[in-house]
């Protein structure tokens, strides 16, 4: 899995930077972002992981999500914004992972939420995006 998760962080770091990038002020974390950590920021890690194979070939099958997070006043205008431009940088992308072939990234779930509690007197605006990721091992 580190090789997935360095590929993916390798795309979202990439320059020219991506609207993405800029969006989150290139903060993207795996797993859990610091107590330092400034709004907006996502958080990125996996759901599960499954290997499969055939007589041939061997493939590993994932499931990972980004948690996009805004302290936003001005309502969900900058945690909808910042989904938009995960999904242009990540939607069908090709990501280069060592000893793999990519086969497919596919976005497949995401839901939007509001939670009020965390911070007394704010509201946090978390995005949670899963997507999909195939491929083949090559060695």
């Amino acid at each position: 899995m580190k090789d997935l998760f360095t590929a993916i962080y390798s795309r979202f770091s990439s320059t020219p930077y991506s609207s993405f990038y800029n969006g989150t002020s290139g903060q993207l974390y795996l797993e859990e972002a610091p107590s330092t950590a400034e709004m907006p920021y996502a958080v990125y890690g996996m759901v599960n992981s499954n290997h499969d194979w055939t007589f041939t070939s061997d493939f590993e099958d994932t499931v990972f999500d980004f948690n996009l997070y805004s302290d936003s006043t001005g309502g969900a205008t900058e945690i909808t914004q910042l989904y938009e431009k995960l999904k242009e940088q990540f939607d069908d992308c090709d990501l280069t992972i060592t000893d793999h072939n990519h086969l497919k990234m596919r976005r497949e779930n995401a839901w939007l939420s509001k939670d009020s509690e965390v911070i007394p007197n704010k509201s946090i605006w978390q995005y949670t995006v899963q997507y999909r990721h195939l491929s083949h091992k090559t060695t």
